[in-house]
């Protein structure tokens, strides 16, 4: 079984699924779209229980840029993770750490951005120092082996 994200056109939305034949997959998939499909990336698992946990993962945590059903838009955070898992460090990082935190970290991240955003937006420099510095004191905390 295939975990895959597949793209439309150049900068289009990225659909993430599950098939056991990728090739079909994107014949079926193409005859409903007028914009060219391409595969991105794929990652076979030797359980099909395995890819449908991945793309449940996935789903969760880039549901704020879900378009409908399974496809996503294709913001910057969701390319980095797939760059992420062309070189393999992000599967075995969020193997590492475990599922859950990684799904808590990313989302974090998210609202850490938005959040920010805002700030800048505003102009709130301030604001957005001080989320920095508490960062920067809980990435030291971690380090140093401090919880």
């Amino acid at each position: 079984m295939y975990l895959y994200f597949i793209q439309a056109g150049e900068n289009g939305p990225i659909k993430i699924g599950v098939t056991d034949n990728i090739e079909k997959r994107l014949v079926t998939l193409q005859t409903g779209n007028y914009e060219k499909l391409k595969v991105i990336f794929t990652f076979e698992t030797e359980e099909p229980e395995e890819s449908r946990k991945w793309e449940r993962i996935f789903h969760r945590q880039f549901r704020h840029q879900r378009l409908n059903g399974e496809w996503f838009r294709p913001d910057k955070y969701l390319l980095e993770n797939i760059e992420q898992l062309k070189k393999g460090t992000l599967s075995a990082w969020a193997g590492f750490i475990g599922f859950d935190v990684w799904i808590k970290i990313s989302d974090a991240y998210q609202a850490i951005t938005l959040v920010a955003k805002e700030y800048r937006e505003k102009g709130n420099i301030d604001s957005l120092k001080y989320i920095i510095a508490e960062l920067e004191e809980l990435i030291e905390d971690i380090k140093s082996g401090r919880n």
